[in-house]
């Protein structure tokens, strides 16, 4: 049975790492959401700024194209964030949807940590969004922990 595996934490915790070394040990097909986001709408280049329209439709688009992997056998890491819970039912969802398994990764580490390697990353941004101090404090207001019957694997940096 394939498994997709949903990535969720907060800015600057280490989310992408983990899904690229999960993907790397295990064979998955890695999917990121800003990757591809930024390769789309930026052409590549790192910005601040994330129309909130435009992550919904991509959203959408990879929401068709993943289950097609799982139903194919084909295991799959989705570097999403998964934020919303609204986000993580509806991805546990489609992973049933077609017989899949899902697992659920909440990678996290202390704010201090996460606040510095955004800092960090702001200065050799590559393939990610530059977040100041003031944008890591605001976008907190958009981030849902997890429900306490969500099942799911705690994984520190």
């Amino acid at each position: 049975m394939a498994t997709v595996h949903l990535i969720h934490g907060y800015l600057g915790v280490g989310k992408t790492r983990f899904a690229r070394e999960l993907s790397d040990r295990s064979g998955a097909v890695l999917i990121s959401l800003d990757e591809w986001y930024l390769r789309l709408y930026t052409d590549g280049a790192p910005t601040s700024h994330q129309e909130y329209e435009l992550l919904d439709r991509l959203t959408g688009v990879l929401h068709g194209h993943w289950p097609q992997l799982l139903r194919a056998g084909v295991d799959v890491v989705l570097d999403f964030g998964f934020w919303r819970r609204s986000e993580r039912d509806l991805t546990r969802e489609l992973a049933r949807s077609v017989s899949a398994d899902h697992r659920l990764h909440w990678v996290r580490t202390d704010d201090e940590t996460a606040l510095s390697r955004c800092l960090t990353r702001n200065d050799h941004p590559g393939r990610a969004f530059i977040i100041d101090a003031a944008a890591y404090r605001d976008l907190k207001a958009r981030f849902e922990e997890l429900g306490t019957h969500e099942h799911f694997e705690v994984v520190e940096t």
